[in-house]
């Protein structure tokens, strides 16, 4: 029930925006910065990614910053695949942990985690670039023509 409310209330706020007279292209622009931003492979990093994005391209801050909380889980569960991409794509060197390996590793010395997971970390954000912008050019066309079909149901409605 819960997922569903959220769902509804996104969606709510997506047509609210429409009523401002933001355009379509606008806010195709937050969904897909907010959800190619948020499981950008460096956990703590997407909602300033997100409100920089938000500025320089003059979109609704709300609404990326709503799309990249949404997305969060998917960091999560894509952050070892991202760097094990990395390390494939640029050769790196193979990193053999878990997740809660991993969790527990930054919690024991954080410090000494930062330094090992450096090299393994930009080669997860090379592998993210890589595969970021074709995605988002699809996503970025399918929600402009998918929005562009909701105003006009909107429209036909009122």
């Amino acid at each position: 029930m819960n997922g569903h409310l959220k769902q509804w209330r996104a969606a709510r706020l997506i047509l609210e925006l429409f009523q401002q007279g933001i355009s379509v292209e606008k806010i195709a622009g937050c969904l897909v910065l907010g959800l190619l931003l948020g499981i950008f492979p460096v956990l703590g990093s997407t909602t300033f990614l997100c409100a920089l994005a938000g500025v320089l391209f003059r979109l609704n801050l709300p609404l990326i910053q709503l799309v990249n909380y949404l997305v969060y889980p998917l960091q999560l569960l894509l952050l070892l695949p991202f760097w094990g991409l990395g390390q494939r794509f640029f050769g790196g060197k193979a990193l053999s942990l878990s997740m809660p390996q991993l969790i527990q590793m930054i919690r024991d010395d954080p410090w000494s985690s930062i330094a090992r997971l450096w090299i393994i970390t930009l080669e997860g954000i090379g592998a993210w670039g890589i595969v970021a912008i074709p995605l988002g050019l699809g996503f970025y066309a399918s929600f402009v023509f998918l929005l562009r079909r909701l105003m006009k149901g909107k429209l036909k409605n009122a």
